[in-house]
């Protein structure tokens, strides 16, 4: 929650919830209901920047509601969760209709569908830079992707927040492991845009997300960089959490034990070439997920391209994020501008 944009005493006024007895999803979904009449009487009042405002916050409590699913791992718990996610999608989308400026729906064309995404310019005139935001296990584009993509339009670059791995947007849904097979979708996409610059586009994720940025810069002239934060190079299905478990096989539509196992031992890089462009790596030296043997195999497969950075927290630095994040920032906007 750290990342999905929630003022601290929300959190805190649904940790206080949580304690007293109302199930996780209740208590987020109470703050939910409370930011969606904030946003409501805004528009009535014709303050449409406290609607939007308010909205955002209605889809980051919805988001937070989802994450039922590391407290009781199982099908239940999966199903709130995805419609909590459909709630956050909505609240997200009527943000947007409060202020067009605040960033775009679109489509990309990619194999007989579309993958779905938001576009999100900074105030400038000039055609800019742009970074492709790639979702974890748990984060969605409306959220923590919409966050991440504060930070980097505070730097003068436009995000492009894609609806992968998991294609949740979609009633048929398509998930994609490869996501490496969409560059060229993503290339063309952004070569039609005159708004922003086909020249310089950089990536971004954490966790999964970063596993999948590594993907996506593999072997690819398209991308001119990428930063990926806590990235799996390997998965152990003997080791792995069962939350994890559960997550990628409600992520990708792996309903059988084989199904899971297999997808399990396809992740990793090692049959991949290599990033084409840079690779800025953030290990957190604390992370009993992706230990330091991760950021070594990263470092064995992208060689030279690959600038490992250590910080001393947890899994994807939540702890620490305002030591990482701007830094990830101010690199990318150094080499994509």
């Amino acid at each position: 929650m750290a990342f999905n944009g929630l003022p601290a005493g929300e959190v805190q006024r649904i940790i206080r919830r949580s304690e007293s007895g109302a199930s996780w999803v209740k208590a987020c979904l109470q703050s939910a209901r409370e930011m969606r009449r904030l946003a409501l009487h805004g528009q009535s009042e014709r303050c449409l920047g406290s609607a939007r405002d308010a909205w955002f916050l209605a889809a980051a409590a919805c988001q937070a509601a989802s994450f039922c699913m590391h407290l009781n791992p199982g099908a239940p718990a999966m199903r709130r969760a995805l419609r909590v996610r459909r709630l956050a999608r909505a609240a997200y989308g009527r943000a947007l209709a409060m202020d067009r400026a605040a960033g775009e729906a679109v489509q990309i064309p990619f194999e007989n569908h579309v993958i779905h995404g938001y576009l999100r310019r900074p105030p400038c005139a000039e055609p800019g830079p742009l970074v492709v935001l790639l979702n974890g296990l748990d984060s969605i584009c409306e959220v923590e992707m919409h966050a991440f993509g504060t930070w980097l339009q505070s730097r003068g670059l436009a995000t492009l927040a894609l609806d992968l791995p998991a294609d949740f947007a979609s009633r048929q849904r398509r998930p994609l492991f490869a996501v490496e097979r969409a560059a060229p979708a993503i290339a063309a996409f952004v070569a039609k845009r005159r708004d922003i610059r086909s020249d310089a586009c950089g990536a971004f994720g954490v966790s999964f997300g970063g596993y999948l940025v590594a993907r996506l810069l593999s072997g690819q002239s398209q991308f001119r960089c990428g930063v990926a934060v806590s990235p799996f190079m390997s998965l152990s299905a003997r080791q792995m959490p069962e939350r994890i478990r559960a997550m990628l096989a409600w992520s990708f539509g792996a309903h059988s034990h084989a199904q899971i196992e297999q997808l399990i031992a396809n992740i990793g890089l090692e049959s991949l070439p290599p990033p084409a462009s840079p690779l800025l790596l953030f290990h957190m030296q604390e992370d009993q997920l992706c230990d330091e043997r991760h950021a070594l195999a990263f470092t064995e497969w992208g060689g030279a391209q690959v600038d490992l950075r250590l910080v001393a927290a947890e899994h994807v630095g939540t702890s620490a994020f305002h030591r990482w994040l701007p830094v990830a920032c101010d690199w990318l906007q150094q080499r994509l501008q």
